[in-house]
């Protein structure tokens, strides 16, 4: 039974009494900043990797599997070895975590970033019971008797929507690393905290991608499954709720031929892995009655492939098509990329990812630059669009995510 927070804090501690439920870690938190990639800690992340690897339930989890190759022993150890040797940068202290309640693995992401940067870390991991964390709590518990620093500055919890709570941990937070919707980050951070505790905040975004029509079309079979296998991992995966996810499509010089060769390997892609919930068919369905009312100016039709592909296609973007644009499990925009200036209204400060196929990457960064667009963090291929990493929204997180200690 819950019972209130109650918290006892010295300089170096604090203890977390009668509060939410603790996955892992325990009430007492040492908060004391450690140097970025100490030792212990990118120890940690490397023998979490190995115990994630040899668990028979991570093959079944592409994103578990994910999160432990990002933290292979020969990534952390290439990490330190690229950092600048006289940057010398210490953690800020107590990080307070809200994960996103979407997206399962993100917890773990967050987590092993600001660890890394030197930080203690209590993390809210969505209440929603996925499998996916079970796994990742089971591997952190199995290995963290070898780790003891870090145990003591880890503390993982779940409870209900408790303002109150939140708020309590605000106030004790140096970091606040905020994943939410924009009302979620609102609210969080008109919360009390202290006065130099700094937030960085992921709030929603949208993403799209652009193929070139040609490449497409030209595309061996075995290169068309391959790119829509990537489509899939991007899109499909995580039902089009990560904001990296793209949910319009935008063809340079596209065509009914680069279309349907497209499409069809996605719908064969989607038809041999994809299991499309009840509720999740009559949301599409649902969808689509609302975009043929709402977007009456620009829609010119829906197309089914099967039941798991619908396309809405565009003849031209929407106004604040940053916000009307809402497809998810396997509903999709699509639209004739005409020229690059008709980017310049789609791209607004909540664009993040743009994933590629048959265009150079640097045409892309290049228009961006060229016309100061306020959106754009990522551009990567297709297939890449969740490979989360240090580098995100803009935010380099170590340094972001620690205080550099100067010398002169």
């Amino acid at each position: 039974m819950r019972k209130s927070v109650i918290f006892f804090m010295n300089a170096a501690q604090v203890t977390l009494m009668n509060g939410p439920d603790y996955l892992f870690g325990s009430a007492g938190l040492e908060t004391r900043p450690l140097r970025v990639y100490d030792d212990e800690a990118c120890a940690f992340a490397a023998e979490l990797s190995r115990t994630l690897m040899k668990d028979l339930e991570t093959k079944a989890w592409p994103d578990v599997a994910a999160l432990a190759f990002w933290c292979r022993p020969a990534q952390i150890k290439k990490l330190r070895e690229v950092w600048p040797a006289g940057e010398a940068r210490l953690g800020r202290g107590l990080a307070f975590h809200i994960a996103p309640a979407n997206v399962p693995v993100n917890f773990a992401f967050s987590f092993l970033f600001s660890l890394l940067a030197g930080n203690a870390n209590l993390v809210r991991v969505p209440s929603r019971p996925f499998v996916q964390i079970g796994i990742i709590i089971r591997a952190l518990k199995k290995i963290s008797g070898d780790f003891p620093g870090v145990s003591a500055r880890t503390a993982l919890v779940s409870y209900a929507a408790e303002e109150a709570l939140t708020a309590a941990f605000c106030t004790r937070a140096d970091v606040r690393i905020i994943w939410g919707g924009d009302e979620t980050v609102a609210r969080i951070r008109a919360m009390k905290c202290k006065p130099r505790c700094l937030d960085i905040c992921f709030p929603d975004r949208y993403s799209f991608a652009v193929l070139d029509g040609p490449a497409v079309a030209e595309a061996s079979e075995e290169a068309a499954r391959t790119l829509a296998r990537n489509f899939y991992n991007d899109t499909y995966s995580l039902d089009q709720n990560a904001c990296s996810a793209p949910r319009l499509v935008l063809w340079q010089s596209g065509s009914e031929t680069a279309r349907t060769k497209f499409w069809s390997a996605v719908s064969a892609e989607a038809e041999a892995r994809y299991d499309l919930a009840p509720a999740a068919a009559v949301e599409k369905f649902s969808r689509g009655c609302l975009d043929a009312v709402e977007l009456a100016d620009s829609l010119v039709g829906l197309e089914r492939r099967g039941n798991l592909v619908c396309l809405a296609r565009l003849n031209k973007l929407p106004p604040e098509a940053d916000r009307r644009l809402k497809g998810a499990y396997g509903y999709f925009y699509e639209a004739d990329l005409a020229d690059w200036a008709a980017l310049k209204a789609l791209v607004t400060e909540r664009c993040q990812t743009v994933t590629y196929y048959g265009l150079a990457p640097e045409t892309l960064r290049d228009f961006v630059f060229r016309e100061g667009l306020t959106g754009v963090d990522r551009i990567v291929p297709v297939g890449s669009a969740l490979d989360i990493g240090l580098l995100w929204d803009g935010f380099d997180l170590i340094r972001s995510l620690s205080r550099l200690v100067d010398l002169s």
